[in-house]
């Protein structure tokens, strides 16, 4: 139920960074003010994934997955501890 919560939970922020993107690309083409240092659609959770100064795409990309895997782990830790909480309070009440 961890890992499941957490893949949910990263789909979700992903899809809200997307939209905000999108929001932003199509704002700046409606201004009508050209940006010249920029002007690509960027996106992701927690690192936007766009090539900049310090890191190419693909070490953003790894380093999202390497976030997302640690929370899946933390998640299912968490998840399982709480699920022993409960079905042992259980087992007492009986």
């Amino acid at each position: 139920m961890g890992v499941l919560f957490n893949v949910v939970l990263w789909t979700i922020l992903n899809i809200i960074s997307f939209l905000v993107a999108r929001d932003r690309v199509t704002e700046r083409e409606m201004s009508l003010i050209e940006f010249g240092w920029y002007s690509g659609f960027s996106w992701g959770f927690p690192f936007e994934m766009f090539r900049n100064y310090f890191l190419a795409d693909e070490y953003l990309v790894v380093f999202n997955v390497i976030i997302y895997v640690v929370c899946g782990f933390f998640f299912g830790f968490l998840f399982k501890f709480v699920w022993s909480k409960i079905s042992l309070h259980r087992a007492k009440l009986k």
